[in-house]
């Protein structure tokens, strides 16, 4: 498998790619890191020298040579940031930054299909360089098979031991999950499960969790069989804050079925960025 980090490198200062790097060596897979130039997106910016797109005196760079400059500086910092960590993981982990100028739909869609299933890691903070928010990312990202790990900005990386597992019941135990469970099985002690359902609509729900529990069984020797709920709600936040709260999760794991009522809930209004941030919880999304 292949672990891919969609660089944060200029939006922020706690970059999520250490956090990948810690990743990409406790599951022994290469790691690719992309950071693409949208050359609608990218403005100038205040400097002794003027650009075309400021209001600072002096000459001014064309579009062309303002792209090139934060393509460099974007290089630049991601090499300084890989020489930092690589001392630190003490491992021979090998990684492929590509830094680009072009349209970050096709560049990232087009690297994410050269691998089977891989693992997409995104901070709740994208480089504005390359979309606007999360939300314009995770449109991209939900188009393709990979799986999705959500990391707040800087997240210092602990081998996480207790991973939640999360389902509304609409996704069976399939092939998805059996590769899921590929993934977390070496990084997790314990493995919960939690349904978000409304028990008054139907009574049965928690009979059906209890026969999806049993399906992932022979997956998973670690899913706690003892340990799975139903959490009964009005909003899905609730929920949300529920899990975070009483289960203490090093990380969160959610269907991305965009038909079901609360993954339509976590995709709008921001809400898988406020709650990954207030709980600083990463969360992933298979």
């Amino acid at each position: 498998m292949r672990t891919i980090i969609i660089s944060d490198i200029t939006e922020t200062e706690k970059s999520i790619i250490p956090y990948g790097l810690n990743i990409g060596k406790h599951t022994e897979t290469r790691v690719d890191i992309l950071h693409y130039f949208d050359p609608v997106l990218v403005h100038g910016t205040y400097s002794p020298v003027s650009d075309s797109q400021s209001i600072t005196p002096g000459e001014k760079l064309s579009h062309e040579e303002i792209l090139f400059r934060e393509k460099e500086t974007a290089r630049a910092k991601i090499d300084w940031l890989l020489s930092r960590e690589g001392s630190r993981l003490n491992y021979p982990l090998r990684i492929n930054p590509t830094v680009e100028i072009a349209d970050p739909d096709t560049g990232i869609t087009e690297q994410i299909g050269k691998h089977n299933n891989p693992l997409v890691i995104t901070g709740t903070k994208p480089s504005h360089s390359m979309v606007d928010s999360l939300e314009d990312l995770l449109t991209i990202l939900c188009k393709t098979d990979a799986k999705i790990l959500i990391v707040p900005p800087g997240k210092k990386f602990a081998k996480p031991a207790k991973c939640c597992l999360v389902t509304d019941l609409t996704s069976p135990a399939n092939q998805k999950l059996k590769t899921l469970f590929q993934w977390i099985t070496p990084l997790f002690e314990k493995v919960y499960t939690s349904a978000v359902v409304q028990l008054e609509r139907n009574p049965r729900q928690k009979q059906q969790l209890e026969e999806w529990k049993q399906a992932l069984m022979p997956y998973n020797e670690k899913l706690h069989s003892d340990a799975s709920e139903v959490v009964r709600i009005d909003e899905s936040g609730i929920a949300f804050e529920s899990i975070c709260r009483h289960k203490s999760p090093d990380m969160v794991v959610f269907p991305k079925n965009e038909k079901s009522h609360f993954s339509r809930y976590l995709f709008a209004d921001d809400n898988l960025r406020r709650f990954s941030e207030k709980f600083n919880i990463p969360v992933l999304l298979y």
